[in-house]
C-alpha cells in the first residue's frame, strides 16, 4: 500500500518530505511508493485536479492519497473545503448536493424541482467528480484531508464522500492543522529546517488537541487517528 501527499507550501512540503523518509513507513515498500509526494507549485482547480490525479495513480490498489492543502470550515450551518488557496476551487453543501449533471433537486410540496448550479459551481462539482473517478479508477481505499475541521462535519464529509462516487473513504480531521519550524529540534548537518504538524483547537496555534509541537512524531506522522472522522 502506497500513501501518498499532495502538497503545497514550503511549511508542507517540507514536513511532507519528512514524513516520506519514515523508516517505519518505507520499510518493505518499493522507492515509488515510500517517496509518496506530488507537488502542486501553482495552485488551481486545475492544477488541484491534476496532482491528484497523479496521487491516485502512484497510491494505487488500497492505497492512500493525503490532501494536505487549503482551509477548512466544519460549521453546520455553512460548512465548506476551500482545496487551495483562492476560491475557485471551494466546495460547499450546495455543490455537494448537485448531480454530476449539476442540476440539485428538491422537494416542493408534491413535486420535485430540479434548480441548475450556476456555472462556475458546476466547475467546481465536474472537477470534484473527476477526481472522484481517477481515485476509483485507481482503487484508492481513503483519501484524508488535512483541511482543517473538516471532520467536525460529518454530513459533509458523507456529502464530499458521495461526490467523489462513493467507494472511496473521506477522512478529515476534528481540528486545525498546523505547521511550524521545528527550531529547537533540528538534525546535524540540516540546519533549522524541520517543520512539525499537529492539531490545534484553534487558528493561534493554542490548546493542542492531536499532540504537542515539542513531540517527534509531530515531524514525522499525520495526526493521531483519534482525532479523525472517517466515513
Amino acid at each position: 500500500m502506497a500513501r501518498i501527499i499532495v502538497t503545497h507550501g514550503t511549511d508542507a512540503n517540507v514536513w511532507a518530505q519528512q514524513f516520506c523518509r519514515r523508516a517505519s513507513w518505507t520499510r518493505g515498500l518499493r522507492a515509488t511508493e515510500a517517496r509518496g509526494m506530488v507537488v502542486v507549485p501553482t495552485v488551481t482547480r486545475v492544477s488541484v485536479v491534476a496532482a491528484l490525479e497523479r496521487a491516485a495513480t502512484l497510491a494505487g490498489g488500497g492505497g492512500e492519497v493525503i490532501y494536505s492543502i487549503g482551509h477548512g470550515n466544519g460549521n453546520a450551518s455553512g460548512a465548506n473545503a476551500q482545496l487551495g488557496t483562492g476560491s475557485d476551487f471551494t466546495l460547499t453543501q450546495r455543490i455537494l448536493s448537485a448531480n454530476a449533471e449539476g442540476w440539485i433537486e428538491r422537494q416542493v410540496e408534491h413535486c420535485v424541482q430540479r434548480v441548475p448550479l450556476d456555472p462556475p459551481d458546476q466547475l467546481v462539482n465536474s472537477s470534484f467528480r473527476q477526481i472522484g473517478q481517477a481515485l476509483t479508477r485507481a482503487g484508492v481505499r481513503r483519501i484524508s484531508f488535512l483541511t482543517c475541521v473538516l471532520g467536525n462535519n460529518a454530513t459533509f464529509l458523507r456529502s464530499m464522500k458521495v461526490a467523489l462516487g462513493g467507494g472511496v473513504e473521506v477522512a478529515g480531521y476534528r481540528g486545525y492543522v498546523t505547521t511550524n519550524s521545528a527550531v529547537n529540534q533540528t538534525t546535524p548537518g540540516r540546519g533549522q529546517d524541520r517543520i512539525r504538524l499537529y492539531l490545534t483547537n484553534d487558528q493561534g496555534g493554542l490548546n493542542i488537541i492531536g499532540g504537542s509541537e515539542t513531540e517527534p512524531f509531530c515531524l514525522l506522522e499525520t495526526p493521531e487517528a483519534r482525532f479523525s472522522t472517517v466515513v
